[in-house]
This record gives C-alpha cells, sequence and structure tokens, in this order.
C-alpha cells in the first residue's frame, strides 16, 4: 500500500518510473493479458502506462475512482461541504464526458473544472482528509495523463481508509476495497472499452460499502435538503453509483456551461441545469443545429432499413383506408383529428422515420383516449388501426435507439397547461421573425408545425415540443451572438411559454 502521510498528501513517488522500476517493468506490456492486478497505487501506475494505454481510458479509469472517492466530501465539517461540493462534482462529471465524448470543447471545459477543484481542495486544507482526498481525486480525474489518473486512484483509496476509521473499519481493508473496485474497472476497459465500463456498479463487491454509508448518507442529505438546486446531482451520482449513467448528451451540456456560470455558485448552475434538462426532454424530433455559415437547420434524422419502414408506413396507410370506408356512419371520416395527423405525416415525412414515429404515436394515443368516448369502443376497424399504428411504431424503434428514446420523452411529456390567445398570436408571427435564421428546409418545418399547433384547440403535444425546443435553441444561439438582441429575447419569451404547456410554474429561460 502507498504511504499516506498524516496530513493526506501522497508520499513522495519519483521512484515510481525510473529505470528499473515499475515503469520499465511494464514497458512493451500488452493489456489484456490479466497480467498487471490493480492492488496500490504502484500496480495502478503499471497498468496505466502498459502498452494499449489510451487517453480516455485513463480519463474513465480516473473519473471511475473520482466518483468512489466523491462521499468523502461529506466527511468534513458542513461549511467544508458547501464550500467544495458544486467545484468537486463539476469536475467528476467533466472527466466522464471527457472520456466518452473528447471534444476540444469538452477538454478545455475539464481544464477549468480541474483547476476549480483544486481550490475546492485547498480550502478543504482544515477539515477532514476524506474531503479533501475526495476533492484532489475530482482534480486529478479531470486531466488526462496517466499519472492523474494513478494519483485519482491513490486519492480514492485514502478518501475510502479516512471514512474507515470513521466506521470501526481496518483502514487498509477499505482501500484495498477502493483498488479491487478499480482494478474491475481495469478488466471492464480491457474487454468492452472505455465507454462501457460505467455500466459497471461502482463497487461491483455487494454495493456501497459500510465506511462509506455514513458520508454518503450525508451527502444526499445535503442535496436533498434542497432539491431545487442539488436534485440534479442527486439523481446523477445515483445512475453512476449503479451503473445507470444519465444521457451523456444531458452530462455533456452540464459540462460545457460556461465558467463564469459556475463562478457564479449553486443556485445559478442549478437554473441553466433546469433549461438543458428541459430541452432534453421536449427533445422529440430533430433538433436545430448551426451550421457554418450561422444559420440553423435541423440535424440529420436517423434511418432505419428501407423494407421496415416501408412496410410500417404501408400497413398505416392499408388500415386508415380500411377505416375511413368502413367507419364513416361511426364519426371517424376525414376531417378526424388522427386522419388529418397520419394524412400530414405521410404527406410530410414518408421517408423521415422518427417524425413518423412521433405522428403515429400521437395518433395512436388520441385513439386510445377517443375509442372510450367519441368513437364506438368496440369497433374492430378503429381498433386496427389502433394496434397497426402502436406495432409500425414499435417495428422503427427496434431499429433506431435514437427513436425509441425520443418516443419515450414524448409518451412521459404530460400537457398541464393550454396556450392562451397570446401564444397563439405570437405563432403567426413565428415565420416572419425566424425566417432569416433558418435555412429553407428548417423553415419550412416550423412552419408545419406552427401550423399544427394553430390549427387546434388541443395541438399534439410532439408539435408544441418541437416548437418550443426549437424557438429556445434559436434564442439562446442568438442571445450568444449579440447579447441582449430584441429578437431572441422575443424567441426565449415565446419557448419559455410553450413549455410551460408541460413544465408550469418553471421558468425555462436557460
Amino acid at each position: 500500500m502507498v504511504d499516506m502521510g498524516d496530513d493526506g498528501e501522497i508520499a513522495d513517488m519519483r521512484e515510481v518510473g525510473h529505470k528499473g522500476g515499475i515503469w520499465s517493468r511494464c514497458k512493451g506490456l500488452s493489456r489484456g493479458l490479466g497480467l498487471i492486478e490493480i492492488t496500490d497505487f504502484e500496480s495502478a501506475r503499471a497498468w496505466l502506462i502498459a502498452e494499449g494505454s489510451s487517453r480516455e481510458d485513463r480519463v474513465a479509469f480516473a473519473a471511475r475512482c473520482a466518483l468512489r472517492a466523491l462521499p468523502g466530501i461529506a466527511g468534513g465539517t458542513d461549511a467544508t461541504l458547501r464550500d467544495i461540493v458544486l467545484p468537486v462534482v463539476r469536475a467528476t462529471l467533466t472527466s466522464g464526458v471527457a472520456a466518452k465524448m473528447p471534444t476540444p470543447e469538452v477538454r478545455q471545459a475539464a481544464h477549468s473544472a480541474r483547476s476549480a477543484a483544486r481550490s475546492a481542495a485547498h480550502s478543504a486544507a482544515d477539515s477532514a482528509h476524506s474531503a479533501r482526498s475526495a476533492a484532489r481525486s475530482a482534480a486529478h480525474s479531470a486531466a488526462d495523463s496517466a499519472h492523474s489518473a494513478v494519483y485519482s486512484a491513490a486519492d480514492s483509496a485514502h478518501s475510502a481508509r479516512s471514512a474507515a476509521r470513521s466506521a470501526a473499519r481496518s483502514a487498509a481493508d477499505s482501500a484495498d476495497s477502493a483498488y479491487s473496485a478499480a482494478h474491475s474497472d481495469a478488466l471492464k476497459i480491457e474487454e468492452k472499452g472505455h465507454a462501457q465500463v460505467f455500466h459497471n456498479d461502482l463497487w461491483p463487491d455487494g454495493g456501497v460499502p459500510d465506511f462509506f454509508e455514513l458520508p454518503l448518507k450525508t451527502l444526499r442529505d445535503f442535496w436533498t435538503a434542497d432539491d431545487a438546486v442539488w436534485g440534479f446531482w442527486a439523481r446523477w451520482y445515483a445512475g453512476m453509483l449503479n451503473g445507470t449513467p444519465m444521457d451523456w448528451k444531458v452530462q455533456e451540456a452540464v459540462a460545457l456551461i460556461k465558467p463564469e456560470v459556475w463562478e457564479e455558485g449553486a443556485d445559478a448552475v442549478a437554473e441553466r441545469i433546469r433549461g438543458i434538462e428541459r430541452l432534453h426532454r421536449t427533445n422529440v424530433t430533430p433538433r436545430l443545429v448551426q451550421t457554418d455559415d450561422g444559420r440553423w437547420d435541423v440535424e440529420t434524422s436517423p434511418t432505419i432499413p428501407a423494407e421496415p419502414l416501408e412496410f410500417a408506413v404501408a400497413s398505416v396507410e392499408q388500415r386508415l383506408e380500411t377505416a375511413l370506408q368502413l367507419c364513416g356512419l361511426n364519426l371517424f371520416n376525414e376531417t378526424s383529428e388522427e386522419a388529418v395527423i397520419i394524412r400530414r405525416a405521410l404527406d410530410r415525412h414518408r421517408h423521415h422515420p422518427s417524425l413518423l414515429a412521433v405522428a403515429f404515436w400521437q395518433a395512436c394515443m388520441n385513439l386510445q383516449k377517443n375509442l372510450a368516448g367519441e368513437y364506438p369502443k368496440d369497433d374492430p376497424n378503429l381498433i386496427g388501426l389502433q394496434n397497426t399504428l402502436y406495432t409500425s411504431i414499435e417495428e422503427m424503434c427496434e431499429h433506431s435507439d435514437v427513436i425509441k428514446a425520443r418516443i419515450g420523452r414524448l409518451a412521459a411529456l404530460e400537457r398541464k397547461q393550454d396556450l392562451t390567445p397570446e401564444d397563439y398570436a405570437d405563432l403567426e408571427l413565428l415565420p416572419i421573425e425566424t425566417e432569416d435564421h433558418l435555412t429553407s428546409d428548417a423553415q419550412k418545418q416550423l412552419v408545419e408545425a406552427a401550423d399544427d399547433v394553430k390549427g387546434s384547440e388541443k395541438p399534439p403535444r410532439g408539435s408544441i415540443a418541437r416548437l418550443g425546443n426549437w424557438v429556445t435553441t434559436l434564442g439562446k444561439g442568438l442571445d450568444e451572438g449579440q447579447k441582449h438582441d430584441k429578437r431572441a429575447k422575443w424567441l426565449l419569451d415565446l419557448g419559455r411559454r410553450l413549455m410551460r404547456v408541460f413544465f408550469p410554474g418553471d421558468d425555462p429561460s436557460d
């Protein structure tokens, strides 16, 4: 076990890596042979410098170590916890994103987060060793070197040792547990790659060890005491603990929050995260993305094999025609909302499976509701149409995880308020206010979605969600390009009001 001084500092390891030491003994050693078991500082370093190591491997390994150390920040005073929790969770989340999405922007964000976590570690100097070690582990995890990764592992082990002293458990055994869990991560990285390691439980040998139970409870109590500010972090860490990380696109957006927002403090960050999550939850169709010329276009739609798509379309078309021919006396006709939704989707989006799936889902849910009211509940033709819509959606979801996720988000959106006359009036102005900023295809789709919303007292949730998402995205983009732009302010306000349909009483301006 690496020697850890009473002040919590890691002993000088300059000897490691010298000629004849661990470094030279591992030179040329290939991973995947199972020859390196991680049991302490030196063996962790040996694994990290073995042949086959990549930057992403190291960052993922370090991020997992920092995640295990995280409860240690609750081992100090309440004041210390309040001071260090935000920069520590920022660095830890950002390091995971840097392993999954190593873009230049994310790497820059990791550098900024590392600096903040280092400052937090210094601020914890007068507090418990576990708080300081956890903060240092987070800072090291946001770097991409083997040196930083192994120090993150060592700090993780030291945080476990400190917690063990409070739990009356052997400090040596607790550090061994931390290194054992790190070894499990190393094996996962060797077998499946660094991207899959986050789907492992953080503690694979029976859940959170008893030496971290008290600090983890303290940390959770701190978060739940102010859910509006810290609720995201409680959910994020719960997912990391049990190997079910939240959507990486959400985590990436959080990691890319600008440093000046992080410096404003937890309230400002929480407000920004609420906006990020709201945009994610309304991402039920392709989003707007900025092009090189500064305009905004619709992101590339997911594709599925032609045969199942054509079969799904043909099945729905056939069932719709049958229902229209045989159900006229039962109030179902060409002007029925379900028929209109299906017709529009087939005319506009026949070759866009994501948009088709959303439209079919909306028609299917409308039928489900109206078969118990407006239409005879036992009509076999309408039941057949509903079943065909459902199976067509399933077919498309089976061929695309993106479509499956979008339908899941749409299903979770619950209409809680209606649009107001002011909202409808502003939707009339929307095409005029956005025309200069959108490509022709994006402008066409926006107009179609606006028409869908304006043409119904109870417009489809998918159309409202798409408009709210697009208008907010465009407003944010214009505001970042030219602060306090009047058009950006108007778009953000309209986006806020559209999203209010699903999130009443919440301000999604970010």
